[in-house]
């Protein structure tokens, strides 16, 4: 029981502090290039649809 409980705390902490320090520089930048680029994709799909 102690040991599967000790693995997840362990992973979770190192990805999420990998994601969050990877995550914020990535997002600031991928917003500014995938907000012009959502609309024109969900028009697209939408239309179709």
């Amino acid at each position: 029981m102690r040991t599967p409980i000790r693995m997840p705390p362990h992973s979770q902490q190192q990805s999420r502090s990998r994601s969050d320090a990877g995550l914020t520089p990535m997002m600031k930048t991928s917003q500014t290039s995938v907000l012009p680029v959502r609309p024109k994709l969900h028009l697209n799909l939408e239309t179709p649809v």
